[in-house]
């Protein structure tokens, strides 16, 4: 955050990843009046929504879809057998937590992963036959950078 905050707001475009409007600790109203005086692009548009009301129209703020390709795809490897019926990533809430605890009393194979990305995610990924992706956050909006 220190760095961030020396950054010239004349010469820096911000790309916003977080979900605004929600009760991430990250997101809240400090973050919301740091980005009032920067450009930002954003990946969704109600977030776009979001700091224009928050802000007021003079905030600068774009959306920039991102859109999975093939550029992104895990290294290729041997085939694997799935192993696992469903794979949670993410950090665990109450929600997300009675959700798994439904996935398995229904008989399923849930594994969860927290705190792993990219290279490290890919071999729980390559095991499983489907990821679910369940919100964090009240919003809800899908995090595609992240995915």
């Amino acid at each position: 955050a220190g760095i961030a905050r020396q950054l010239d707001p004349r010469t820096t475009l911000i790309a916003n990843f977080e979900q605004l409007g929600s009760t991430s600790a990250i997101a809240g109203a400090e973050y919301r009046q740091w980005l009032a005086g920067r450009v930002v692009v954003d990946y969704h548009s109600r977030n776009v929504e979001y700091l224009k009301r928050a802000n007021g129209s003079s905030q600068l703020i774009f959306e920039l879809p991102i859109i999975p390709g093939p550029s992104i795809d895990f290294p290729a490897g041997a085939p694997v057998e799935p192993t696992v019926d469903v794979l949670f990533f993410g950090s665990e809430n109450a929600r997300r937590t009675a959700m798994v605890k439904r996935l398995r009393d229904a008989g399923m194979r849930v594994e969860v992963v927290a705190g792993a990305y990219g290279i490290e995610l890919a071999p729980a990924v390559r095991r499983a036959r489907l990821a679910l992706h369940l919100h964090y956050y009240e919003p809800g909006l899908f995090p595609v950078a992240r995915v």
